[in-house]
């Protein structure tokens, strides 16, 4: 049995007619007749009764039509209560560093909203300095942070006060224009790609991530930088062939979903260097809110499946 057969044998008695509650419920006479008979052969009895003149509700159907409103009201106001209950939202102010975070947050949140629909999450990107100044000035609990490691040391030497968690390691890749010489190559290696004109993001002045991290790294300077002022010009200066471009890819996200038009991804060939997600506290995670913890979980489990 289930609770739409009982709004149906409802419906059927307020409307005294299957083919006038059909329309009410929006199926078809036939679907709702046949709902209602293996509803019956459930019972083991009749709950309506036919005849020539119309259908009317036998003393069976009746008593049933009072247990069932009963019932789904209940169901409606446990709903009410858990749709309100504190466990079903997520009210969580985020900060953020400008870096890989925009490549798969916004499909995060659309998970999260899809499972905590009255939820209110609101994210605030800053460059790297002001974000771990907030931290630990206490004015945020927690920030989500990319971390440079070089030889399997943060680039990033944190106060002793200042804890990171890493989530996941980005895949490097670089997007090569199609008509350059080394879209024919399965890999590349990051001096080669510093040969050719870099495409930055303008929000990357403020990075001491990728790729300048590299340009540090190596000790050297690509042939050219180009800046782009948005992801819409950085794609076309990309596609047009004006540069080459650095993509940090999440693990569990399929490299194909960054393809540009004329541009290939191809992987880097790199040794030493990692670039890191996962999120920067002056608390420990135990000393959190709720929601931030909640929030958090969620991310992890989304961000490694």
């Amino acid at each position: 049995m289930r609770s739409e057969q009982l709004e149906y044998l409802i419906e059927i008695a307020n409307s005294q007619s299957i083919t006038k509650a059909s329309k009410t419920l929006t199926i078809t006479p036939q679907a709702l007749s046949l709902a209602i008979k293996n509803l019956e052969q459930e019972l083991g009895f009749a709950v309506l009764e036919r005849t020539n003149k119309g259908i009317t509700v036998t003393d069976g159907g009746k008593s049933l039509i009072r247990s069932a409103k009963r019932f789904l009201a209940d169901v409606s106001l446990l709903q009410k209560k858990l749709s309100s209950s504190p466990t079903s939202v997520i009210n969580c102010s985020i900060l953020a560093t400008l870096g890989g975070l925009s490549t798969f947050f916004p499909e995060f949140l659309c998970h999260l909203y899809q499972k905590y629909p009255h939820s209110q999450i609101t994210i605030n990107y800053q460059p790297y300095q002001t974000v771990i100044e907030q931290i630990e000035n206490d004015d945020c609990e927690f920030a989500f942070y990319d971390n440079v490691l070089i030889a399997e040391k943060p680039r990033d030497m944190l106060s002793e006060t200042l804890h990171f968690t890493a989530i996941f390691s980005y895949k490097l890749f670089c997007i090569v224009p199609q008509r350059l010489p080394i879209a024919r190559q399965s890999s590349l290696s990051i001096k080669t790609l510093l040969k050719y004109p870099f495409i930055l993001l303008t929000h990357q002045h403020n990075l001491n991530l990728s790729p300048y991290a590299l340009f540090s790294y190596f000790d050297q300077k690509p042939a050219e930088i180009i800046h782009a002022s948005d992801s819409i010009m950085f794609n076309e200066m990309v596609s047009s062939g004006l540069g080459v471009a650095l993509k940090l890819i999440p693990p569990n996200i399929p490299v194909e979903k960054y393809t540009l038009p004329d541009a290939k991804l191809i992987p880097l060939n790199y040794k030493d260097f990692a670039v890191i997600f996962g999120y920067l506290t002056k608390k420990t995670v135990d000393e959190l809110s709720a929601d931030a913890k909640k929030l958090l979980s969620e991310l992890k489990k989304y961000a490694t499946f």
